[in-house]
C-alpha cells in the first residue's frame, strides 16, 4: 500500500449563494459552532477492491475478499490478516476483537470469526450455515451471526464457544426464508432479544429470539408486509426496535416489553433490506430508497427533520459522527447533513466510488472507502477547530424539511 499525504483544505459552504438564487435570507448565525469537513487530511491506495468498512477512536478495520486489515487515525496500516471470504458484509467492533462475517463464493458456507486487533491474530472462527451474506451483532460475551439461509447461532465472544443455533426455516415449517446481506442484526439487553429482518415465504418479518437461550419469542414478532421492502433493523432505545416498514412507508418504534408499535413517523418510499437504520442521542436516523432521510425522535415517536438526497439509495450504512450525518448515495457520491436539522453540513463529496463513509459517533473524523476497477481508497478526514464555523441560518433552503407528516 503506498500513503499520501494530502494538506488539509478549509471547504467553503455555498448554500447562501443558492438561497440567494431563490429569494431567500441566508446569514452565518451566532452560537456553537459545526463541523466542517476538509479535504482528506491522509489517504491510503489499496491494492484490493474493499467491501466494508467499521472504525472507532483506535482506528479503522477494513475488510477485504481473503483478508482483513485494520488502519490507525493517521491511515497508517498495524496488520493484515488472511481470513477468507471476509469482504461482503459490515464488522462490528470491539475494544479487542473485531467479529467479521464470513462468506465463502465456492463453497456457499457463511459464518462469523473474531479476530485480535492488537496483531491480526484470528482468535477463533466458525461456520454458521450457508448464503450469500452474513451479518453479526455484539452483546456483552456472546456474538450472533445471521446467515442468508436463516441460520442464527451465538458463541461466546472470547473463545468462540457455540452457546446456541436456530434455523428460521425450520421454526416457520419453510425453506423459503433469507437474511439480507449487509444488513443488520439488533440485540437488545434490556428485553435479552435478538432481532433480525427476513423474508419468510411471500412476507417480511421483524423476528425476535432470546440471547440467552435461543428461544423464538414469537410474541415479539412483527409482520411488516408482502409488497415493499423493509429496512434493517437496530436498537432505538432499551426495549425499543427502529424498523422501517416498507409496506406502510414508514419508520416503526417497536416497543418489546408490550409487543406493540408505539410510533409510525411516515417518509416517502419503502426500503432497500439493507439499509441500516443509524442511533444515537435519542434519535434515530433512516434512509428510504429515493433518498429521503427522516431522523425520528425516539422519546416523543415523531419526526424531528426530514432531508431528501436527490438520489435512490440501496444497501445504505449511514454513520454519525459528533454533529454529522454522513450518507453515501447509489452513485458513490458522499452527502453531509447536520444531525441538529438536516440541512448540509458541507458540500457533497463529488469524488465518487465510495461504498461507505464510517465514523464514531463520540467523534469528529471519519473514513470515506471507496472502491475501484482494480483497487481502491481510504480518506481520512479529521476536522480541526481552525476549520469550524457557525451554522449557516436560510430561511429556506431546497431537499429540507422540520415538518412531521409525510413528505409529498
Amino acid at each position: 500500500m503506498k500513503r499520501r499525504l494530502v494538506a488539509s483544505l478549509a471547504l467553503v459552504l455555498t448554500a447562501c449563494t443558492h438561497a440567494a438564487a431563490e429569494g431567500s435570507a441566508c446569514s452565518v448565525a451566532e452560537g456553537a459552532p459545526v463541523s466542517r469537513h476538509d479535504a482528506p487530511a491522509w489517504s491510503v491506495d489499496l491494492e484490493d477492491a474493499p467491501s466494508a468498512a467499521a472504525t472507532d477512536a483506535r482506528g479503522s478495520v477494513v475488510t477485504f475478499s481473503a483478508w482483513v486489515a485494520e488502519f490507525d487515525q493517521q491511515g497508517h496500516e498495524r496488520w493484515r490478516a488472511d481470513l477468507p471470504g471476509a469482504g461482503l458484509d459490515w464488522p462490528v467492533l470491539e475494544r479487542d476483537v473485531v467479529v467479521v462475517p464470513t462468506v465463502s463464493f465456492d463453497t456457499g458456507v457463511a459464518g462469523c470469526a473474531a479476530v485480535e486487533r492488537a496483531d491480526g491474530h484470528v482468535r477463533w472462527a466458525a461456520d454458521v450455515g450457508r448464503g450469500s451474506g452474513a451479518v453479526v451483532a455484539v452483546a456483552g460475551g456472546t456474538v450472533v451471526c445471521a446467515t442468508g439461509d436463516g441460520s442464527i447461532a451465538a458463541f461466546a465472544r472470547d473463545t468462540g464457544r457455540r452457546r446456541w443455533m436456530a434455523d428460521l426455516g425450520a421454526t416457520f415449517g419453510t425453506d423459503d426464508v433469507s437474511v439480507s446481506g449487509r444488513s443488520a442484526l439488533a440485540v437488545d439487553t434490556e428485553t435479552g432479544r435478538v432481532a433480525v429482518v427476513a423474508r419468510v415465504g411471500e412476507r417480511w418479518m421483524l423476528t425476535c429470539w432470546t440471547l440467552v437461550a435461543g428461544t423464538h419469542d414469537l410474541a415479539c414478532d412483527l409482520d411488516l408486509g408482502v409488497r415493499r421492502a423493509p429496512s434493517a433493523v437496530a436498537v432505538a432505545a432499551p426495549g425499543t426496535l427502529v424498523v422501517g416498514d416498507g409496506d406502510a412507508r414508514a419508520v416503526l418504534l417497536w416497543d418489546l416489553g408490550r409487543h406493540e408499535v408505539r410510533a409510525a413517523v411516515p417518509t416517502a418510499d419503502s426500503f432497500d433490506p439493507a439499509s441500516i437504520p443509524v442511533v444515537a442521542g435519542g434519535v434515530a436516523v433512516v434512509v428510504d430508497r429515493a433518498g429521503g432521510v427522516t431522523a425520528v425522535d425516539v422519546g416523543r415517536g415523531e419526526a424531528r427533520w426530514r432531508a431528501d438526497l436527490d438520489q435512490p439509495v440501496l444497501d445504505v450504512n449511514p454513520s454519525l459522527t459528533a454533529d454529522t450525518v454522513h450518507v453515501v448515495d447509489w452513485t458513490g457520491r458522499v452527502h453531509h447533513l447536520r444531525r441538529s436539522d438536516g440541512r448540509r453540513a458541507a458540500p457533497i463529496d463529488e469524488a465518487g466510488w465510495a461504498i461507505a463513509a464510517v465514523a464514531d459517533p463520540a467523534a469528529d473524523g471519519f473514513v470515506t472507502v471507496r472502491r475501484g476497477l482494480d483497487g481502491g481508497r481510504l480518506d481520512g478526514v479529521i476536522p480541526s477547530e481552525e476549520s469550524r464555523v457557525r451554522p449557516l441560518q436560510c430561511s429556506t433552503e431546497p431537499g429540507h424539511s422540520t415538518r412531521n407528516d409525510a413528505r409529498p
